[in-house]
């Protein structure tokens, strides 16, 4: 059943693209535009759900900067007598982005785990692979700016996220990962219970030495009359790789239980799906593996508690209709100036 409803969700988005061209244009609707900064070519779209917090708000460069791969050696989870100079991961991954931009789908250094929220022929959206020679994990993001406002070239899920999370992507819910993963083990290391029972990989950002900046103009967006910002075209997550038990990604009864009160006492700051879990071969401890921030993803801006994972399929699928299809006048407005008691990065600027 909840397959059904998923499904019917993710293709609901299409009638989307059929606007009445009765209903009227206000020139006061939010508008995003987005192109590189070496360049004027603009691209355009006006949308109710654009919002300020998820495309200027969450790419903070400070802390992005004090998290960047460093270059000196970087030991291994497994095996700390064994370390890999930073400097090489990051020369095999410049190396990756060229193969990736001459639509290669067999890379030389990396195995590739999922590209489903990835187009090849245009080398825009989120892929992941790992090393073929070291211990870790990459996820690489890439946007121009033509991508970026385009949430229908990336795969079905982009298309839902873009309604629900105000219009944000894969591309800045990235952003918050790191920053998430510190809530995440400040809040498991007060608990005595949690921290036995859970952990979590290191991660670092990466960035190209060649770096194409996306500006993001938006206007009347969050009651400002204009904003900007800018993001990194390219960036990379590097995270270790983590290895599970036998089982440990076949979740019965009993582990689903834990994952979703792991999730409820963590204020759902990440995704319950059971693909974001292993259980660690040597520890035995759950490891939360995907720490994107998930009310940034799909726009929860209060706290909710979910019973199980039936009532957060339901609560989820209610929420993206209402979002995509049911909002009245007078919420689209409110929406630009209601902030979130689930936000990583104050909305002041």
């Amino acid at each position: 059943m909840k397959n059904y409803i998923i499904i019917g969700l993710l293709f609901f988005p299409i009638c989307l693209l059929s606007r009445s061209h009765l209903r009227p244009k206000h020139s006061d609707s939010p508008m995003l535009i987005a192109k590189w900064a070496n360049d004027n070519k603009e691209y355009i779209v006006r949308d109710s759900h654009i919002e300020e917090y998820p495309l200027f708000v969450v790419y903070n460069e400070e802390h992005f900067n004090n998290h960047i791969l460093p270059k000196s050696d970087i030991s291994y989870r497994y095996e700390a007598n064994k370390t890999v100079q930073g400097a090489l991961l990051s020369e095999l991954i410049e190396q990756l982005v060229d193969e990736i931009k001459s639509c290669k789908k067999k890379f030389t250094h990396f195995t590739m785990i999922q590209d489903k929220d990835f187009n090849h022929r245009k080398a825009a959206g989120l892929i992941v692979l790992k090393f073929k020679d070291y211990p870790f994990i990459v996820k690489l993001f890439i946007e121009t700016p033509e991508s970026f406002v385009n949430p229908w070239c990336k795969g079905i899920l982009p298309i839902w996220f873009f309604y629900m999370g105000g219009c944000g992507n894969r591309h800045m819910t990235g952003l918050t990962r790191i920053k998430n993963l510190e809530c995440i083990r400040n809040r498991l290391k007060d608990d005595t219970q949690w921290s036995e029972l859970v952990d979590t990989p290191r991660k670092w950002f990466w960035t190209p030495k060649k770096q194409n900046w996306v500006m993001l103009t938006g206007y009347n967006i969050g009651g400002k009359k204009e904003i900007s910002t800018r993001i990194p075209g390219i960036y990379a997550i590097v995270a270790d790789q983590i290895i599970a038990t036998e089982d440990g990604t076949n979740f019965d009864k009993k582990r689903k239980k834990v994952a979703l009160d792991l999730c409820n006492h963590l204020n759902m700051f990440i995704d319950p799906h059971l693909d974001n879990f292993f259980l660690e071969e040597g520890t035995g401890k759950m490891v939360i593996i995907d720490t994107e921030h998930f009310p940034t993803l799909v726009g929860l801006k209060d706290k909710v508690y979910f019973t199980s994972y039936v009532d957060w399929y339901l609560g989820l699928s209610k929420k993206a209709l209402h979002d995509i299809y049911f909002r009245l006048k007078s919420e689209r407005k409110r929406a630009q100036f209601r902030c979130s008691e689930l936000s990583l990065f104050s909305t002041m600027k």
